[in-house]
C-alpha cells in the first residue's frame, strides 16, 4: 500500500517537538502512575507510532475492549473509532479485533473480526490463524486487558477478569509486524513493555510488551491525538471524521460505560467527557501551527 495519501512524516526537529508536547499533554491530571511509565522510555514514542502507522503497508489491526459487568467500557472503543476514522479517510484498511459484547456494537460501525472468549489452546489457534492467512502491517492495542504472569487477567482493583476475557494477547505475541499499545493503568496489553515501572503499582500488571507503548491518563486521549495527527497529515481536522460528543452518546445508548464509575454516563475513566472534546480542540490548534489544515 503507496503511503502517497500522506504528508512526508520526517523525524525532523520541529515534528520531535511537536510529540514531544502532545506526550504531555496525554498525561496531564494523572493519577495511576503513568508519568513514571513515560519516564521510562526513550522519549518521541508518539511520533514513533505515528512512523509506525503511517507507513503500514497492509491491514491496521486494532485492538481494544475492556469487560465491565455484562457490557464494556467506553475507554478504548471511542479512541479505537477516531482512529479507524482517520485511516479511512486516507483510505487505508484497518480492522477491531475484539469480542462481545464490543463486537455486536463496533461490527455495524467499521470493519470487525470477531475474537471468541475460549480457551487457551483454542486462543492460540486462532491467533495463528488470523496472523498466517491475513497478515496485518500493524497491530495497535487501545486499553485492550491483557495478561498478567500467572496467566488471568485482572482490573485496577485486583478483581480477576478470566473467562470474561478473550485472550487478543496472542495476535500480540505471535504477531511479526509491530505492535503500538496505548494504556492508562498498568494493566492493558502493551505493559509488559515497562514491567520494572509498574512494579511499586498497586495493580497486577500485564506482562504483553510492545514495540511502542503510549502512556496517558486516559487511553481514548492517546487514540484521539493520534488520529488528529494522521488527520492533519491529509491536511484535515479530526472533528471532520470523528464527532466525539455524537459517537459517545450513541455508544452510551448501547450500554456503554465509563470504567472506572461502571455507570452509563458521558465521561472517560472518571474525566467529564468535555475534557476529553477539548483535548482535541486543544490538539488541533496546535497542528494548525505546524500543518495547513483546512
Amino acid at each position: 500500500m503507496s503511503t502517497q495519501h500522506w504528508r512526508s512524516v520526517s523525524p525532523d526537529t520541529s515534528s520531535w517537538q511537536l510529540g514531544l508536547g502532545l506526550e504531555s499533554l496525554l498525561l496531564q491530571q494523572g493519577k495511576r502512575g503513568m508519568e513514571q511509565v513515560a519516564a521510562s522510555l526513550e522519549p518521541g514514542y508518539l511520533a514513533r507510532s505515528l512512523n509506525h502507522l503511517v507507513h503500514a503497508q497492509g491491514e491496521v489491526w486494532l485492538l481494544s475492549g475492556f469487560p465491565v459487568g455484562d457490557t464494556f467500557e467506553n475507554d478504548g472503543p471511542l479512541g479505537a473509532l477516531a482512529l479507524a476514522r482517520a485511516l479511512q479517510a486516507a483510505k487505508r484498511p484497518c480492522r477491531l479485533l475484539c469480542s462481545r459484547p464490543l463486537f455486536a456494537y463496533m461490527q455495524e460501525l467499521l470493519p470487525c473480526t470477531e475474537f471468541p472468549i475460549m480457551g487457551r489452546e483454542a486462543s492460540q489457534s486462532l491467533a495463528m490463524q488470523l496472523l498466517t492467512t491475513h497478515s496485518p502491517a500493524l497491530l495497535l492495542a487501545i486499553e485492550r486487558v491483557g495478561m498478567a504472569a500467572d496467566g488471568h487477567y485482572y482490573s485496577m482493583r485486583g478483581q480477576c477478569l478470566s473467562g470474561r476475557v478473550a485472550e487478543l494477547d496472542w495476535l500480540v505475541r505471535e504477531a511479526e509486524c509491530p505492535v503500538i499499545a496505548i494504556g492508562d493503568g498498568g494493566n492493558e496489553i502493551g505493559m509488559g513493555k515497562v514491567n520494572q515501572a509498574l512494579a511499586s503499582l498497586p495493580i497486577t500488571p500485564c506482562v504483553t510488551g510492545c514495540t511502542e507503548l503510549i502512556p496517558a491518563t486516559v487511553s481514548n486521549w492517546a487514540g484521539y491525538v493520534l488520529a488528529a495527527w494522521l488527520m492533519a497529515l491529509q491536511g484535515r481536522f479530526l472533528h471532520e471524521v470523528f464527532d466525539l460528543q455524537h459517537e459517545a452518546q450513541r455508544m452510551q445508548q448501547a450500554g456503554a460505560v465509563d470504567g472506572l464509575t461502571g455507570q452509563a454516563e458521558l465521561s472517560e475513566d472518571g474525566f467529564a467527557l468535555q475534557q476529553g472534546v477539548a483535548l482535541v480542540e486543544q490538539v488541533e490548534q496546535l497542528l494548525g501551527q505546524y500543518y495547513v489544515l483546512s
